[in-house]
């Protein structure tokens, strides 16, 4: 069968100006739709504020109005349009929000069956006890519908690609409304129209009941899936077969299918079936399928494995057996459960949590600050050895603590920063493993850390802000590392610095958006993190700094819409993270239904004296074989489900466990033989994927090595939530654990580099290695061993040198 090639999705950007008008139009409108629509479900209102306009008493909510302003707008601007289909599906929207509006329907029934008020009650759509409006529902579909059929849009490769967009758009819209604060009323001066039945705060707020909102956003990001298998950064070196889309539009279907009964049945696990089981099942293979098609076989297996122990482990020995759960019992533990299922808490940790942040950084990309910060990297380290692979490790990091996304990070700023390399005369695997390393760093580097260390925080009870300053020192020293063996290459080479003649030159502009668009964001939500916000109002408010602060950018002033489509791009992002958490979600019922990981805590606790070092290092294995192919969230949740338990009994703290399995779930986007990070730079770098996999793992080695520290050394980690019970900060274990960490980046470097103040022997290369791994040892009888062998053969190997140089 032929394959289609696979083309990254890029921003999307309309020439036409009265096509950026009406879509920004459209956007305004939907928004507008998407907020009522969780007003109404949130509050279940009778009555909120109104404006005195209208038929009715109660005159028109504001929501109302301005869908309907850009309702009208949009209708305006397609009018000219040459899709005259779209027109009418624009006209259709406007003329139903119009009538709407003149009869001023009410939020929702009346609660009081005495209340004669059936004149003003309006069509719902009820599945279950689900009810929502229909007028902004259909509304909102006939928007996105005109806006599909718009010919202005046709630079977008075809339907598909369209349809992305527009899914893409609602997503983000509707995640960021979903999350707004509470507002008092006379806080945005509508107090004067408060009633007896609304309340004092104007507040959107997460949709209740908050898992039908999952069940229909983890629907529409299966959407997403669909229209987008094969067509974004994620989806490089990768195949899209043609003949597999039936089976794409098959399991959304049966996915579909699943999510209906959810809404229909809700989480009363009362009286549920065999035909409930059925939907279990059928919605639990859908997922592995997209999943599979989206990110590999490596999670889908994961899944499909522990699908398969659900239904088998009442017949396995030892650890593995578990009492008889029977097949109906999928039907709770799996799918209708808001706990720990498909569609449970971690679905609504990302919802809630996750999705500002990636809008955030979909934000700051499309800005055009990312340009600007390679620029700026690359003449700050002008004067460096390693000139350009220096300036990569500095501007990948900064990028990549943004974006969050080792692959987007690779694609975004390697194309820049690689051939730059290579042009210096580096080897192109190493220039591919440099970029590798320092774009997959990016996810332990706060202030963002990517999605997982979101989820972390709520996993662990620990305000966000402890995170991001428990990752900061392990993150310094593994850029530090980075820099190092730069260095050390740089020395091997024989380069001098290169100087600024070669250099785009910096302007004035690039410090603008850098300081404005870059960090003022970022030190926006350190502040908020610091005021006591949770992180994802940290982020709204950033998103705000960032769309106000935009107009400085010339690259916005331009292109408006590019905002627009950002969020978009964001949203279709997300949506693809989401089928990651639902295979996930598969997981951690399997594992809760069958309780195997505090079976295998109890079992290994048993031998606490011994295997806390074998416990870290299988830990780092499993995190290392599971998180190749895969994105970094699946691969730490699927290892802390199952041997977090383990990992705690044997003294490590809560957070600490979790911070050691993130790292390695970091790590493996750089582990040969799956190394999504080294193969999209090999990709860019022209050499060959394993080679420059080896070389990432040569460069950035310190990434597997300081797990290792910060776990056998809390200290370095400075929070109180990095210790356990009874343990406390010492300032005399955090300067020892910094002292050993140097020396080890130091050892490490040189030893991969295989060269120092001149080229090391093989016998010294093992020695150096074997001294930085015994630095990570807490007994101090062991690493002020290790740390005075360091010094003398390090010594050593400069006297040598300078005799020598001298000769």
């Amino acid at each position: 069968m032929a394959s289609a090639p696979v083309k990254p999705l890029t921003p999307f950007l309309l020439d036409d100006k009265r096509a950026a008008t009406a879509f920004a139009w459209a956007a305004f409108a939907i928004l507008c739709l998407v907020a009522e629509t969780i007003i109404s479900l949130k509050f279940n209102l009778y009555r909120y504020a109104a404006l005195p306009v209208g038929w009715a008493p109660e005159g028109i909510t504001w929501l109302r109005l301005l869908a309907l302003i850009a309702t009208a707008g949009f209708v305006w601007k397609v009018a000219s349009d040459e899709r005259r289909t779209a027109l009418w599906f624009g006209l259709a929207a406007l003329a139903l929000l119009t009538v709407d509006a003149l009869v001023g329907f009410h939020f929702a029934p009346p609660f009081d069956p005495e209340m004669d008020l059936r004149a003003y009650e309006y069509p719902i759509l009820r599945v279950g006890d689900f009810g929502i409006r229909v007028v902004p529902i259909l509304s909102m579909g006939l928007v996105a519908a005109a806006l599909f059929l718009m010919q202005s849009l046709r630079n977008l490769e075809h339907g598909r690609a369209r349809a992305a967009m527009i899914a893409g758009l609602l997503m983000g819209l509707t995640g960021l409304i979903s999350v707004l604060p509470a507002i008092p009323f006379a806080t945005i001066g509508l107090a004067a129209w408060r009633g007896e039945y609304i309340p004092d705060m104007f507040g959107i707020g997460p949709a209740s009941p908050t898992e039908k909102y999952n069940a229909i956003m983890f629907l529409l990001a299966a959407l997403i899936v669909v229209l987008t298998l094969g067509r974004s950064e994620e989806d490089i070196g990768r195949v899209q077969h043609r003949g597999l889309a039936i089976g794409d539009w098959i399991a959304f279907a049966a996915l579909g299918y699943a999510v209906l009964q959810y809404l229909v049945i809700g989480t009363e696990t009362f009286g549920l079936g065999v035909s409930d089981a059925h939907t279990a099942v059928i919605g639990c293979l859908a997922i592995l399928y997209l999943c599979w098609r989206v990110f590999g076989a490596a999670l889908a297996l994961c899944g499909a494995v522990a699908l398969a122990y659900y239904f088998a482990s009442s017949y396995l020995p030892g650890i593995f057996h578990a009492l008889a759960l029977g097949y109906t019992s999928a039907a709770e533990n799996l799918w209708f459960n808001t706990a720990d299922a498909v569609l449970g808490s971690k679905l609504s940790i990302l919802l809630n949590n996750v999705l500002p942040f990636i809008i955030f950084g979909a934000l700051l990309s499309a800005t055009g600050a990312a340009d600007s910060l390679i620029k700026i990297s690359f003449y700050l380290m002008r004067n460096a050895r390693g000139g350009p692979a220096h300036a990569a490790v500095l501007a990948s990091g900064l990028f990549g603590s943004v974006s969050g996304s080792a692959v987007s990070n690779v694609v975004g700023t390697g194309v820049v920063t690689i051939p730059m390399i290579k042009k210096r005369g580096f080897r192109a695997d190493f220039a591919g493993g440099v970029e590798a390393t320092a774009s997959t760093g990016g996810q332990i580097m706060p202030p963002i850390m990517g999605a997982a260390a979101l989820v972390m925080a709520d996993l662990t009870g620990t305000p966000y802000l402890n995170i991001m300053t428990a990752a900061l020192v392990p993150a310094l020293a593994y850029y530090l590392s980075l820099f190092a063996t730069v260095r050390f290459e740089s020395r091997r080479l024989d380069m001098s610095a290169q100087g600024s003649d070669e250099l785009d030159p910096v302007t004035t502009q690039d410090y603008i958006n850098v300081l404005l668009l870059v960090f003022l964001p970022l030190a926006v939500i350190i502040w908020r993190l610091i005021a006591g916000a949770s992180p994802a109002g940290s982020a709204l408010t950033a998103i705000i700094v960032v769309l106000a602060l935009s107009a400085f950018s010339p690259v916005v002033r331009r292109a408006p819409i590019i905002l627009l489509t950002a969020i978009a791009d964001g949203g279709k992002t997300f949506g693809r993270l989401l089928m990651v958490v639902g295979v996930v979600g598969i997981i951690v019922g399997v594992m809760d239904a069958t309780d195997l990981p505090s079976r295998l805590g109890r079992s290994i606790s048993d031998y606490a004296e011994v295997a806390l070092l074998l416990t870290l290092v299988i830990t780092a294995v499993v995190s290392l074989l599971l998180g190749m192919g895969m994105p970094t969230l699946p691969a730490y949740l699927t290892v802390i489900i199952i041997l977090g338990p383990a990992l705690n009994s044997l003294g490590l703290s809560l957070m600490t466990s979790h911070m050691f399995v993130f790292y390695f779930g970091v790590a493996s986007a750089i582990t040969p033989p799956v190394a999504v990070a080294a193969f999209a730079a090999a990709a860019i770098a022209g050499a060959k994927p394993i080679g420059t996999g080896i070389a990432a793992v040569r460069i950035g080695i310190v990434i597997f090595a300081v797990p290792f520290m910060f776990a056998l050394n809390p200290d370095m980690m400075i929070v109180p939530e990095a210790f356990d019970d009874g343990a406390a900060f010492s300032m005399i274990g955090f300067l020892s654990a910094i002292f050993r960490t140097l020396a080890m980046i130091y050892l490490f470097a040189s030893a991969m580099s295989r060269f120092d103040r001149h080229r090391l022997h093989p016998v010294e290369v093992l020695l150096r290695v074997g001294l930085a791994l015994l630095l990570i040892a807490p007994l101090p009888a062991v690493h002020l061993v290790a740390f005075a062998g360091a010094l003398g053969i390090v010594g050593q190997h400069y006297l040598r040198a300078q005799k020598e140089q001298t000769a």
